[in-house]
């Protein structure tokens, strides 16, 4: 792209008619925003990159265990229990009726 870019600027510098600097000046403009626009996406790609690396880094897929005393484990047990048990008593709704009804048979 730098090119194009180079020749609509150096069509700038010298004496061209108005029409001729019009169509270089809105080139010129395109081929900057299309620069600008590539660059945002490897800015982005490369701040993704160190996303990922920083991912990996931290152990990931491993989700780390963490040593806790034994209170800890007991309390969580307990919830757990308390949970379980308030469950037995939950069902799940029934489903409505959509008050279909079969239609006599027709042959065919």
């Amino acid at each position: 792209m730098l090119p194009p870019i180079e020749g609509f600027q150096d069509i700038l510098r010298v004496n061209s008619e108005p029409p001729t600097r019009d169509a270089a000046t809105a080139l010129l403009a395109t081929f900057q925003r299309r620069v600008d626009l590539i660059d945002n996406v490897l800015e982005g790609l490369a701040q993704t990159a160190r996303a990922l690396e920083a991912l990996r880094n931290d152990g990931y897929p491993t989700l780390p265990t963490r040593e806790v005393p034994d209170q800890v484990l007991a309390d969580v047990d307990q919830n757990i229990a308390t949970q379980q048990a308030a469950r037995a008593f939950l069902k799940p709704e029934q489903a409505v009726s959509l008050g279909l009804q079969a239609g006599e048979a027709e042959e065919k």
